[in-house]
């Protein structure tokens, strides 16, 4: 379904099976079909709503944006959800939406149940690494398209060295995705892009979050490695760590039948 929202735009929410709400968010530059393989076990206890994101899947873009920041992102979830009639949820995100999901334990934790994030970081992004995104989003802009030779560097920072080295499916269906998006939903993707990259760090402010709270992180994961996510859940007080055996940056897609194990236990556990 299209829910339209307060700036007048449409936000694509996708709602399978009944029952206690999850709420799932992709990551950057992807959207809400990479938790099809997890959605399609839990829906059949849970209700699931899956959101894309502003220039991502179904949802419509922003039109000439600039920046576009995490907080705003996180009102536009909460927006959608009171739209649903929906007051208590667990939250599950990767990467951006990890990230909406820390933002969302602080500053509504009273609406969550539980709280899942997936391979992401919620301190500022270093300086290397920031030069080295916002410098692919000049090409891009000047470009008005991610062309297959970005997009090959990009996509391998998402998987594990053996998914990029061998360009399984998903390294090649991913680098393919890239190089059809749209020039309109550019611009958008830009905007958040600088939202994700420019962001400040919420990492004192982690906490304040007092909800159950799983942190799954890929084994391999060159962009939001282990320590980074260990930095976030030190700071949890009621809080666990998991490492997700053989998986990259984008573990719901490498490895995702040991993280609906893991959620469903996580979920099951009485407090």
């Amino acid at each position: 379904m299209q829910l339209e929202l307060r700036n007048k735009r449409k936000m694509n929410v996708e709602i399978i099976g009944e029952g206690e709400p999850l709420v799932f968010v992709h990551g950057f530059l992807w959207d809400s079909s990479v938790w099809d393989k997890i959605t399609e076990i839990f829906s059949e206890n849970y209700k699931c709503i899956k959101i894309d994101l502003w220039g991502h899947g179904k949802s419509d873009n922003l039109g000439e944006i600039n920046y576009y920041s995490l907080e705003y992102l996180t009102w536009d979830i909460i927006e959608v959800l009171k739209l649903l009639n929906i007051d208590k949820f667990t939250y599950i995100g990767t990467s951006i939406g990890g990230i909406i999901g820390c933002h969302l334990g602080i500053k509504y934790g009273y609406k969550l149940n539980k709280l899942i994030i997936l391979d992401c970081y919620c301190g500022e992004e270093e300086t290397c690494t920031q030069d080295f995104y916002e410098g692919h989003l000049k090409v891009i802009a000047f470009q008005n398209k991610i062309s297959l030779g970005i997009a090959n560097q990009i996509a391998p920072l998402f998987f594990s060295i053996e998914e990029s080295i061998n360009q399984g499916e998903l390294f090649s269906d991913f680098v393919d995705s890239l190089t059809e998006i749209s020039s309109e939903n550019l611009r958008t993707l830009q905007g958040i892009g600088r939202g994700l990259f420019g962001r400040s760090s919420i990492l004192e402010n982690l906490k304040e979050i007092d909800v159950p709270t799983l942190f799954l992180v890929g084994e391999v994961d060159i962009v939001r490695p282990f320590y980074k996510m260990n930095e976030m859940a030190k700071r949890v007080k009621n809080s666990e760590i998991i490492v997700v055996p053989k998986a990259g940056y984008t573990a719901i897609l490498e490895n995702p039948i040991f993280i609906r194990e893991e959620i469903k236990k996580f979920l099951n556990k009485k407090e």
